[in-house]
């Protein structure tokens, strides 16, 4: 015989046969065939899925003498495994061809031994055709019982005609990659963690075309950290992109590892971004090379995804006020009140709003404010050229909330200015923010528009001497 180029899959005939009264005594046996349904193209016999079984009962009422010969020719495409009968009584082989199955038994069936079973593997051409119902035919006979004309195939459990049969459907083997999806919104996050689930499905092909190989292509800005198995298959991974996948298991339909990715906080947004597969099995089907060039072979498939920014707190001044209308040059002279929001995504945790106050200006204390309120405040600086108040918050700010704080001020004499209406700027950004950008304030002087900044006029009034130009003030000297 020569040489398969194939290594085959398995086929299984099962036979159960019960008898349900006496047996008419011209007839041999009672046979039942089953082949393994479905059947898949390129699959083969020798990987211990299943084996062909017949089952056969003498029904004859006597002994029936050897050599008995069971005999099946099977489809055009379809192969007998060499050594793979499975029984203690029949010898199977095929010739003159690997199709032409023979199984013999060479010695004599008593009734005492009522029943008995044969079993071969068989392979399948990856090019078998046409694929769908296919017939598989097998008979039995001896000297005693030659075979009947014309003959009577019959798929019946126990059919006494000397012919069984068995129709199946063959199916196109094929392993592929269906699905690719991002948990649980199908959408990569901008400087987060995710999670990839990858649905490879399989038609036809069992163990024996193991292993089975895909490779991941990731997107530039996504990183592959590990995966998880997903019972019963286990799929050994390895790489950063592409990220090759391998298991000797034998998928049955469908199985969908997960992988944890991580997210560059700079992808592009809003996408799309693609990720590509590349599947195949040891033979028939070698995983494809060039699916970038041919994208709808068998073993190519990808998905695209949007992208978009991760979620973050946004925070806003909406506006500042001061009391009293006219603040006095004076210790306690007045309150700025400082509104706020949060329009981001995710709640702010600590915040700091923070105030250059004008010459002259030094920072009292902290009133109490409304909503998601300032709790504490520092003073550095000298009022001399303005305080720099930072205030806090470490409870932080929901979702669409906003709150109030209210600093109480002093104004010393002697530095503000009688031609100047002094400004306050403010500034306001998470803890993160203004520990990377310390220089927030000093910017927010020059970017009044900014949403997270704000200047703030503060009228004043003052006596003699209150202000820096006051030295001929009191009505007894006159200016030189």
């Amino acid at each position: 015989m020569p040489p398969r180029a194939i290594r085959p899959s398995w086929l299984m005939f099962a036979a159960l046969v019960v008898s349900t009264g006496a047996a008419n005594a011209v007839d041999m046996v009672g046979m039942n065939l089953v082949v393994r349904d479905p059947l898949g193209t390129g699959t083969f016999g020798g990987a211990g899925v299943g084996g062909v079984s017949l089952s056969a009962t003498n029904v004859s009422g006597a002994t029936l003498t050897a050599p008995i010969t069971f005999r099946m020719t099977l489809p055009q495409g379809i192969s007998f495994v060499d050594g793979s009968g499975s029984s203690s009584t029949f010898t199977c082989s095929a010739t003159p061809t690997p199709r032409d199955v023979v199984c013999v038994r060479n010695t004599n069936w008593t009734t005492a031994l009522f029943s008995a079973s044969l079993g071969f593997a068989i392979d399948v051409a990856p090019d078998f055709a046409p694929v769908g119902a296919t017939e598989f035919t097998g008979t039995m006979e001896n000297a005693q019982f030659p075979l009947p004309v014309p003959l009577n195939c019959v798929t019946t459990n126990g059919g006494t005609t000397q012919c069984a049969k068995d129709i199946v459907t063959v199916v196109q083997s094929q392993v592929y990659v269906d699905r690719i999806t991002i948990f649980n919104d199908d959408i990569l996050t901008a400087g987060t963690d995710e999670q990839a689930r990858v649905r490879v499905r399989n038609v036809g092909y069992d163990q024996g075309n193991a292993p089975a190989t895909f490779k991941l292509y990731w997107p530039a800005g996504v990183t592959y950290l590990s995966h998880v198995n997903v019972a019963p298959v286990t799929w050994a991974c390895s790489g950063a992109n592409p990220t090759t996948c391998t298991t000797n298991n034998a998928i049955s339909d469908g199985n969908e590892p997960r992988f944890a990715i991580r997210v560059a906080g700079n992808i592009p947004i809003p996408g799309p971004v693609t990720i590509r597969t590349e599947i195949g099995n040891r033979e028939p089907q070698p995983i494809p090379t060039d699916c970038l060039a041919n994208p709808l072979q068998t073993g190519c498939f990808s998905a695209s995804f949007p992208t978009e920014s991760a979620p973050a707190p946004v925070l806003e001044i909406t506006s500042l006020a001061h009391t009293p209308a006219v603040m006095q040059i004076q210790a306690d002279a007045g309150s700025i009140t400082v509104n706020y929001r949060n329009v981001g995504s995710l709640a702010s945790g600590n915040f700091y709003v923070s105030l250059q106050l004008p010459v002259g200006f030094g920072y009292a204390s902290l009133q109490a404010g409304s909503g998601s309120a300032l709790t504490a405040c520092t003073a550095a600086g000298t009022a001399a050229l303005g305080q720099t108040v930072k205030c806090s918050r470490s409870a932080g700010i929901p979702v669409n909330g906003s709150g109030s704080g209210i600093v109480r001020v002093n104004i010393e004499r002697g530095y503000a200015s009688r031609t100047e209406v002094p400004l306050v700027v403010t500034s306001i950004a998470t803890a993160a923010a203004d520990t990377a950008n310390p220089d927030i304030l000093l910017e927010c002087a020059s970017t009044p528009e900014a949403a997270h900044c704000e200047h703030h006029a503060v009228p004043i009034s003052g006596r003699c001497m209150d202000y820096a130009e006051d030295i001929y003030c009191d009505g007894y000297e006159t200016t030189p």
